[in-house]
């Protein structure tokens, strides 16, 4: 009696599951064909430290055939000059979602106080802008459940696949700089943001 129950719930679950089966793969490929594989890389090298920060950095990495220079600002932000764009990218890395005014010292996070990091940002690409250097900026809101209401604040922000998308798009566009020149920009930036005190 077992068994034929058995053989009957088979006979209905297997199709479903051989569909469920058939849609992931076919999903995996799209997004291989839409985003290559080295997506899956990126992932993976963020589980092991967690950081969103780090997978956009690797994600520019993998989708520029010339070297990417980096300069690190602190944990949510940093510099990257590839050889067609010189980048300011900022990670809104936060589990809940933040709102205030962008001229506010503070904003609200889950009710809670938090610096608002975005004036500072702000202040040191307008250095760097001045100091000759002309810079396309990137926020990224790394999780997409979280909610952005930061008022006065008219910046697109991108999803991690919009920013990929972009990256990808851009990835057969004209060298704009040689190694050389972004090298200076990178040292120019690094002068910036440390002064004195370099890393």
């Amino acid at each position: 009696m077992l068994l034929e129950v058995f053989k009957i719930l088979a006979r209905f679950l297997l199709p479903i599951l051989l569909i469920i089966l058939g849609l992931t793969v076919v999903n995996i490929m799209l997004n291989c064909k839409k985003y290559g594989t080295k997506i899956f890389a990126s992932f993976k090298k963020y589980n092991s430290n967690g950081k969103m920060r780090d997978l956009a950095i690797d994600m520019l990495k993998n989708q520029n055939h010339k070297s990417v220079l980096i300069v690190n600002r602190d944990d949510n932000s940093f510099y990257a000059i590839t050889h067609y764009a010189v980048f300011a990218i900022y990670v809104f890395d936060n589990n809940d979602s933040i709102s205030g005014n962008i001229n506010d010292r503070y904003l609200k996070c889950n009710n809670i106080d938090i610096l608002n990091p975005i004036p500072k940002f702000l202040n040191d690409n307008n250095n760097i802008k001045n100091a000759g250097i002309n810079l396309e900026c990137i926020y990224i809101n790394a999780k997409k459940d979280v909610k952005l209401n930061i008022n006065n604040f008219n910046e697109k922000f991108y999803t991690l696949n919009d920013f990929y998308y972009k990256l990808y798009s851009n990835q057969h566009t004209n060298i704009k700089y040689s190694f050389e020149e972004a090298t200076h920009l990178k040292n120019i930036i690094e002068d910036v943001i440390y002064g004195n005190n370099k890393n």
